[in-house]
C-alpha cells in the first residue's frame, strides 16, 4: 500500500496552530493556492490523544486527536473518523500509541468563519483493528 501513499513535502501551509493543536490550520488566503484538499500519508509513528479541552470551562466532552511527525514536523489534528472517535472516546484521557503501521487520510476542510481552513484526520487505516 506504500505505493498508494502520497508524499507531499508538507501538509499544506504550516506554522498556524490552535490552542489545542499543532500545525492544524491554514489561513484561507493561503489555502486558495492548493490544488488538492486530501492526501494519504504514512507517518513513522502516530498516537491518538484523548482530551477534554473544555474542562476549565465546565465542559466534559472528550476530543479525539491524532499526533504524528511528518517530514520532521509535528502535527496534532482533530480526528473525524467516526469509528476511531467511538473507540477512543470510550477510553480515559491520555495518549495511545498506534502500535501498528498506519495510514492517515488528511483533509483540508472548507473555510471556517474565523478565516482558517482546518486540517483533519478523516480516516485512520491500520494493519490491525483499533
Amino acid at each position: 500500500m506504500d505505493a498508494l501513499a502520497d508524499a507531499p513535502h508538507t501538509l499544506w501551509a504550516n506554522g498556524h496552530s490552535t490552542h489545542a493543536g499543532s500545525n492544524d490550520r491554514v489561513p484561507v488566503a493561503d489555502a486558495a493556492q492548493y490544488q488538492t484538499s486530501l492526501c494519504l500519508i504514512r507517518p513513522r509513528q502516530a498516537i491518538i490523544l484523548v482530551q477534554i479541552p473544555g474542562a476549565a470551562f465546565g465542559s466534559h466532552k472528550k476530543a479525539v486527536r491524532a499526533g504524528f511527525r511528518y517530514n520532521g514536523l509535528w502535527y496534532d489534528l482533530k480526528v473525524t473518523d467516526t469509528d476511531v472517535e467511538r473507540v477512543y472516546s470510550a477510553k480515559e484521557v491520555g495518549a495511545y500509541p498506534l502500535e501498528f503501521a498506519c495510514y492517515l487520510c488528511i483533509s483540508l476542510a472548507e473555510a471556517h468563519t474565523d478565516d482558517y481552513c482546518y486540517k483533519l484526520v478523516a480516516t485512520i487505516i491500520t494493519e490491525q483493528a483499533l
